[in-house]
């Protein structure tokens, strides 16, 4: 079954990014899984943007 799903991730130098996952586990005849395809994108200044936003209408 495919997944969609966001993340935080905590660099070694303490920043924060964020990542977008869309990916499919292909699996063998036994259940075992194959293989994983899928993509990663960075999605950090759009993180960014939205917290800033959020922050902006708490203060109004």
């Amino acid at each position: 079954q495919p997944f969609d799903l966001a993340h935080r991730l905590v660099m070694p130098d303490g920043s924060e990014r964020f990542v977008h996952l869309q990916a499919e586990v292909h699996y063998a005849e036994d259940g075992r899984p194959l293989r994983m395809n899928g993509t990663t994108h960075d999605i950090t200044e759009r993180k960014r943007a939205e917290r800033l936003r959020e922050s902006e209408e708490r203060f109004r």
